[in-house]
């Protein structure tokens, strides 16, 4: 063993380990720190994002505001609607509907209303500012001061009731029929409506919206505004059966019915119609089960829609009458909705895809309203009452609905389709039943009548 002053040479060994590892420490220390300040700033970015698009500042002075904090005094929840429960008819005008329909509605969606947490909405008021908006159209922001509450909150509750509607009702009120539903529709589109094997009436209308974000002119229709497009089918008694939103507006109207769900499932035979063909009643002649539309729909084997021209025969006269007769139901039902739902005379200040759960939210809000009335006796029903719609009054006279009385209507599709592009069995087809309609067996007595009165068709 070596005992003794140690050398300089050795003190010099046993200091280079120890500089090297205060090197190495001090340099992983220093980019260390580098990915924290690195991590922090993104988190601190993506916040500030989160916060933008949800429409939050970053610092708030108070977590709700002074005037909020007297919601369950000062708000229309919990004062005027249960005041308004005691008076059915104002009810009526506010809710479109009956006090017993407004319960059992909110009964069916309190599964998805109910949060829980102390602070949240009651699902009563949840429904409510849902309501007012679709029914009355009022500005979100005067729905947030009358009811007390955030405007950011009130366009999320929107949002989450018209998806809580799509999810819990359009199973019950809005689903594809079975073939059976559709031999029913078929047979009381004739009883109503005088037309054999039709399945019901479509028709497509452009929904205002305003210009989406970073959109261009995706949604720039003809008409120089912004809108969605719905697509709808509905059966004799004015109840939507097929419905598509979402076809951007700027689309051409001749391809909209091509590219939407409910024009490639008839052309591949996926909507559940019965199979093959048909005796019309009282003739050999067979057709499988259509659909009546208009000019800016493709003729096809199960599209009819009328002639097209000015020097029709009495025949072609004849069943341009008769198909345009049936198509009214469609157009009451469109009538209804925005008569109703006064959202749709506004532009909708949402982005295109809350805008689509807006619009079928209202479709099936719609079909509920009617399908529970059907219950009811005419003279208890506020949603349609009597002479609300078209009535058939016998020997081909209309009565029209109180609905027409209101100038506010949907922009419709544009008539751009050319029968001539119809396939040849579309044509014979179309030729078949305008023949059958001049039959004892096909014919209604007054139909001479209208198309012989000043040379035009009227309805």
């Amino acid at each position: 063993m070596r005992i003794g002053r140690r050398s300089e040479a050795d003190l010099q060994l046993d200091r280079v380990p120890i500089i090297m590892t205060s090197s190495v420490l001090a340099s992983v220390d220093i980019d260390f720190g580098r990915h924290i300040a690195v991590a922090f700033l993104l988190l601190l970015l993506l916040y500030a994002q989160y916060r933008t698009e949800h429409g939050r500042w970053l610092t708030r002075e108070c977590h709700t505001r002074p005037m909020n904090r007297n919601r369950t005094l000062l708000g229309e929840y919990y004062t005027t609607f249960w005041e308004l429960r005691e008076d059915p008819a104002k009810f009526h005008t506010r809710y479109r509907m009956r006090v017993e329909t407004y319960d059992h509605l909110l009964s069916l969606l309190l599964p998805r209303l109910t949060k829980n947490h102390p602070s949240a909405l009651p699902p009563g008021l949840r429904l409510n500012i849902c309501l007012r908006y679709l029914f009355i159209a009022d500005d979100i922001s005067t729905i947030a001061l009358a009811e007390r509450i955030g405007e950011s909150t009130a366009r999320e509750v929107i949002k989450e009731v018209c998806q809580g509607i799509i999810d819990i009702l359009q199973p019950i009120y809005l689903r594809k029929p079975t073939e059976e539903e559709w031999r029913f529709i078929i047979a009381d589109y004739l009883q109503r409506w005088n037309i054999p094997n039709c399945a019901g009436a479509i028709d497509g209308k452009h929904i205002t919206i305003e210009r989406p974000d970073n959109s261009g002119t995706e949604y720039f229709n003809f008409k120089k505004y912004f809108s969605t497009v719905l697509m709808a089918v509905c059966d004799a008694d004015h109840i939507f059966t097929l419905v598509h939103v979402g076809e951007m507006g700027s689309n051409g109207d001749a391809g909209i019915f091509s590219d939407c769900p409910i024009g490639q499932m008839l052309f591949r035979k996926e909507l559940g119609l019965p199979n093959g063909t048909a005796n019309l009643p009282g003739s050999d002649v067979r057709t499988p089960a259509f659909f009546v539309a208009d000019d800016a729909f493709p003729l096809g084997e199960q599209i009819m829609k009328p002639f097209g021209g000015h020097n029709l025969s009495e025949a072609q006269k004849i069943f341009n009458y008769r198909v345009s007769r049936a198509r009214r139901v469609i157009e009451s039902a469109f009538g209804i909705l925005i008569n109703r739902f006064r959202v749709f005379r506004t532009e909708i200040p949402f982005q295109p895809k809350v805008v689509d759960n807006i619009v079928l939210a209202s479709v099936i809000l719609h079909n509920f309203l009617k399908i529970h009335e059907n219950s009811l006796p005419p003279s208890e029903r506020v949603y349609c009452p009597p002479n609300f719609v078209d009535e058939h009054l016998g020997n081909g006279q209309m009565q029209n609905g109180d609905w027409r009385q209101d100038p506010a209507r949907f922009v419709p599709m544009r008539g751009v389709h050319d029968a001539l592009d119809a396939t040849d069995r579309a044509q014979n087809m179309r030729t078949n039943l305008c023949n059958y309609f001049m039959t004892p067996a096909g014919e209604v007595p007054w139909q001479y009548d209208k198309v012989r009165f000043n040379g035009e068709t009227e309805l």
